[in-house]
């Protein structure tokens, strides 16, 4: 039987970099933190950018991070994802999201690919729909740690100073991990 030490080195030594759970460790389990009340996904729908995150590793080098969200029926959102590589390769792939629990219409299970049976919980912590999003996810590891991750997400390819002050302001209040957050280049893009 492993100990808990072999255990922890496996989920982050091998797991980790094939980009299967969130990348900004803390000690304990996963934090609580409130998502949006009264989430409309139909609000949702439509074309928007990555203009910051956490590093993760299957992130690693990326740039020109966008999503097009689409309705396919049943609150089931497809999100139709396109990013460049540091190499100038253009990546393509797609993903389905479904809330968790009707009640809580912002929580969200996604899962990237169809093939895998890999799914993540994807929390929408606030949107205005119009310019901004903030996403974040968490991941238990064996109740001695966790991690997690935090988007921020624009309508546009850049962010008013005033929105990224409220953002702050948001995840602070909140008390949201935000260690690390880093821009997100979206200049010389294809779309």
């Amino acid at each position: 039987m492993r100990s808990l030490l072999q255990n922890l080195i496996f989920v982050f030594c091998v797991l980790g970099p094939v980009g299967v759970f969130p990348q900004v460790p803390g000690f304990g389990q996963c934090p609580t933190h409130p998502v949006m009340k009264k989430f409309d996904y139909r609000k949702f729908l439509g074309e928007w950018y990555e203009v910051a995150r956490q590093f993760t590793w299957f992130e690693l080098g990326w740039k020109c991070v966008y999503t097009n969200v689409t309705d396919l029926g049943g609150k089931v959102l497809g999100f139709m994802d396109r990013a460049v590589t540091i190499f100038d390769a253009k990546l393509f792939f797609d993903g389905k999201t479904k809330p968790l629990d009707p009640k809580e219409p912002a929580k969200l299970v996604f899962k990237p690919f169809d093939k895998l049976p890999f799914r993540m919980k994807l929390w929408i912590l606030d949107t205005d729909y119009k310019e901004y999003c903030i996403f974040w996810t968490c991941v238990d590891f064996l109740k001695v740690s966790h991690a997690e991750n935090l988007w921020i997400y624009s309508r546009n390819k850049t962010i008013r100073q005033s929105t990224k002050v409220k953002i702050i302001q948001f995840l602070d209040k909140n008390k949201v991990n935000r260690y690390g957050l880093k821009h997100t280049n979206q200049t010389n893009c294809p779309w």
